[in-house]
C-alpha cells in the first residue's frame, strides 16, 4: 500500500485487499485490520460494491468472471458455525473470565492453514468437536425449569420462567417467549443477567380466548441457544362455571317467587268463594 501510495502521490488509486484461500479470517481479525488501517491518514476503508460503483467502465472490454472449482469443505462449513457459536457464546460472559480467552485462542488456531488441509480431515474435525464440547458443558448447566401446564384465572396473567445455573459465573442472555396466538402487553423478549442461583422472570400474557396454548420458552444469545423448553397455558374455566352457576340460581329463585305467587292467589281464591258460600 506504501508502494503504491508513493508512486503517484496525489492519485487516487483503488486496491483490494484478497485473503489466500488457506486462510480464514476471524470477525477479530478483521476488525483489529481495520482499525489499524483507520489510523493511516491517507487510506479510505471501503466495501468492494462501493469500490465498484466509483470505477468508469472501460468500453469495449470486458473480462471473465472467476470461477472457483469444487465447493466449500466440510470443515469450512464446520468452522463457521463453531466461530458463531464461540462468538455467541464470548458475548455472553464476562470479559475477564479464562474460558472466553481460552475458546477465543482455539478458535484462531482451527482457522490455522494446517487444519484447512484435506488431508487431516479427521484431526480437523476432532478439535472442532473439542471447541463445541467446552460450549456444550458451559451451557448444559443452565436449565429453564420445566412446567407442564400453567393456569390463569382468565385470559390475561403472568407467566413466570424460572431459570437455574451451577455455572461460577453470571451470564447475559435474550430469554424470549414464542406463540402466535398469544399477545405479549410488555413484550415477548427480556434481556436478562443468569446469576449463579435460581432465577425468575414474569411475562405478561394475554391469550385474547380462552383454551390451551403451548409456549416455547428459549434463552439464547445470538444464535446460540442455551437451553429451551415448553410449557402448556391454560385459561381457567371457574369464571365460566360461575356465570353460569349464578344464572341457574337466579333463574331457580324467580321460579320460586311465581310459583309463591301463584300459590298465593289459589290460596286466596278458595278463601274468597267460602265466604260467598
Amino acid at each position: 500500500l506504501a508502494v503504491l501510495q508513493r508512486e503517484r502521490p496525489y492519485d487516487i488509486r483503488s486496491t483490494v485487499l484478497v485473503f489466500p484461500s488457506n486462510f480464514v479470517p476471524s470477525q477479530g481479525f478483521i476488525e483489529e485490520l481495520y482499525r489499524s488501517l483507520e489510523g493511516c491518514p491517507w487510506l479510505q476503508i471501503r466495501y468492494l460494491s462501493e469500490l465498484n460503483n466509483d470505477q468508469f467502465a472501460i468500453q469495449g472490454l470486458a473480462l471473465p468472471a472467476p470461477v472457483y472449482p469444487g465447493s466449500t469443505s466440510s470443515y469450512i462449513q464446520k468452522l463457521g458455525m463453531i466461530r458463531g457459536s464461540v462468538l455467541d457464546f464470548a458475548n455472553a460472559v464476562p470479559d475477564d473470565l479464562p474460558i472466553k480467552e481460552g475458546l477465543l485462542d482455539s478458535l484462531l488456531t482451527a482457522e490455522n492453514y494446517r487444519f484447512l488441509d484435506e488431508r487431516n480431515v479427521a484431526a480437523s474435525q476432532k478439535y472442532l468437536d473439542s471447541i463445541d464440547a467446552v460450549i456444550v458443558g458451559e451451557t448444559s448447566k443452565v436449565n429453564i425449569e420445566e412446567k407442564s401446564t400453567v393456569t390463569l384465572s382468565g385470559t390475561k396473567g403472568q407467566l413466570t420462567v424460572d431459570i437455574t445455573s451451577t455455572l461460577d459465573y453470571p451470564i447475559e442472555a435474550i430469554l424470549r417467549l414464542s406463540n402466535r396466538s398469544v399477545s405479549y402487553p410488555d413484550g415477548n423478549s427480556l434481556k436478562v443477567t443468569i446469576e449463579p442461583r435460581e432465577n425468575s422472570f414474569d411475562f405478561s400474557i394475554d391469550t385474547r380466548r380462552k383454551g390451551s396454548f403451548i409456549i416455547d420458552i428459549i434463552l439464547e444469545s445470538g444464535d446460540l441457544v442455551i437451553d429451551q423448553t415448553s410449557t402448556t397455558v391454560n385459561t381457567s374455566i371457574i369464571n365460566t362455571l360461575a356465570i353460569i352457576l349464578l344464572a341457574c340460581l337466579a333463574g331457580l329463585v324467580a321460579l320460586i317467587v311465581i310459583l309463591r305467587r301463584l300459590s298465593a292467589r289459589l290460596y286466596a281464591g278458595k278463601h274468597a268463594k267460602k265466604r260467598k258460600e
